[in-house]
């Protein structure tokens, strides 16, 4: 058998080949947008909804530990389904999105029963009376009404400072 030491041929014409694993890379060419602005904290901070109920839908559940101790907690992801405002006045798109933690086991003050309330509440706003499987993707997608409170800007036991944020008061069933 005639072993072919030239470079891969197609239709009669020499062809190298490039190497896969090669990547060549472009040098970076300055350029210039026409445009320009000034910018400061406020600009570039997350919105804060004002407090009130609104319409959102569930856009995610995950289970994922929690920064500081890692306890076990279910994250579900609320996403607005109306146009809102912010604390600032400006307006909030739907699809903005407040994130729950839910802790899965017990701490401090936080008991099983305030755990199970919370669960509760959202199988109830998205299933009406029904029974939970311990499956919270079934939430996902559905409609529901979530209280939101605003909570001021504030210091934990460690020292860390915390703007103004969201906090979800209550969720309830979608009004009809």
């Amino acid at each position: 058998m005639l072993k072919n030491n030239r470079p891969h041929q197609r239709n009669g014409a020499d062809k190298t080949m490039p190497n896969e694993t090669e990547t060549v890379e472009q040098p970076s060419q300055p350029f210039h947008i026409d445009i320009s602005f000034d910018v400061d904290e406020g600009d570039i901070t997350r919105p804060v909804l004002k407090a009130g109920t609104y319409d959102f839908t569930i856009g995610f559940t995950r289970n994922e530990p929690s920064r500081k101790q890692g306890k076990p907690q279910l994250l579900v992801g609320y996403r607005l389904a109306q146009i809102a405002e912010d604390t600032r006045g400006r307006p909030i798109s739907p699809g903005f999105t407040i994130t729950q933690r839910i802790l899965l086991v017990p701490s401090g003050k936080y008991t099983e029963e305030l755990r199970d309330q919370r669960l509760k509440q959202i199988q109830f706003a998205t299933h009406g009376k029904s029974r939970f499987n311990g499956d919270p993707t079934v939430w996902v997608g559905k409609p529901c009404r979530v209280q939101i409170t605003v909570r001021e800007p504030h210091t934990d036991d460690l020292g860390q400072a915390f703007g103004e944020s969201n906090e979800i008061g209550r969720v309830m069933a979608p009004t009809k």
